[in-house]
């Protein structure tokens, strides 16, 4: 049984900046193809939210740097963070790591998501509308 917390992206997940709410309703639909997924097909659609990830870092570091945020060095160590933590993921994912796996998908991702969405890129979004992008 999931212990997914259900996350439908609706309004309320919107930080304002268009590149990055587009990108988070992508990080959902990764994350509830994962909890979906049986044992076969998980792996691979583990693997495509592990690149869409990354890909989502490097976008939001672009705009951090393209409008000089502030807090790019803390918001890019948290991305670093995260980062490491799927590339063990990815690496165990054809050994042992089926179940650790699911189990970030299910318990870690989705609050995390939520608390970094509410502090980080929601500063992100507010820096770029102040900045006028």
């Amino acid at each position: 049984m999931s212990t997914l917390i259900s996350l439908a992206w609706n309004d309320s997940l919107k930080v304002g900046d268009a590149i990055i709410d587009e990108d988070h309703k992508g990080i959902l639909a990764l994350v509830s193809a994962c909890d979906a997924a049986d044992d076969e097909a998980f792996p691979a659609l583990f693997l495509a939210f592990v690149e869409y990830m990354r890909a989502h870092f490097l976008r939001e570091e672009d705009l951090m740097r393209q409008y000089g945020f502030p807090h790019h060095s803390i918001h890019k160590d948290e991305h670093d963070r995260v980062r490491l933590e799927m590339d063990e993921l990815e690496a165990r994912l054809g050994i042992d790591g089926l179940a650790t796996a699911r189990d970030y998908i299910r318990t870690v991702t989705p609050p995390w998501f939520v608390a970094h969405k509410n502090s980080m890129d929601s500063a992100i979004a507010g820096w770029i509308k102040m900045k006028g992008g």
